[in-house]
């Protein structure tokens, strides 16, 4: 007689218990929930302010001509010009302006809007704010020839 080793059967895949159909939604579920609770733990807040500079024209100038200058000032507001003027008053170097300030015009309306993010709410209102008043500035200063004040 000898002596044969016993093999050990592994069950059948039809022996397995099945899980549920709904137990992937419920685990799927919570793993997202988990992933998007750490998201907003983990990634820090973030403020956005908005300022608006209107184009006004002078007895001189025509509504057009307003409008014409918006679209202008709306690219010159993150050029250095204005920005450099603008750190005085925001508090913050000329290099977070430009990383942090966008402008937007509308072909509509003789307006600039300033919209400055930050990761403090009174930071992003005062950048915001500075660009504003460094571009009204800055349009003052050639009204006599533009016709168009901001």
């Amino acid at each position: 007689m000898t002596d044969t080793p016993s093999r050990r059967r592994l069950p059948s895949l039809d022996r397995v218990k099945k899980l549920p159909a709904w137990s992937a939604l419920v685990a799927g579920t919570l793993v997202g929930g988990l992933i998007g609770a750490a998201y907003g733990l983990l990634t820090p807040a973030s403020y956005s302010a908005t300022s608006y500079v209107v184009a006004v024209p002078t007895e001189k100038a025509t509504p057009d001509a307003a409008r014409g200058f918006a679209q202008a000032y709306g690219r010159v507001a993150t050029q250095l010009a204005v920005l450099g003027d603008a750190q005085v008053w925001a508090g913050v170097p000329v290099r977070t302006l430009r990383d942090s300030v966008r402008t937007a015009t509308s072909p509509d309306a003789p307006m600039v809007s300033v919209t400055a993010t930050s990761a403090r709410a009174e930071q992003a209102v005062d950048m915001a704010n500075a660009v504003s008043r460094a571009l009204t500035r800055h349009a003052e200063d050639t009204k006599g020839s533009t016709q168009v004040r901001l």
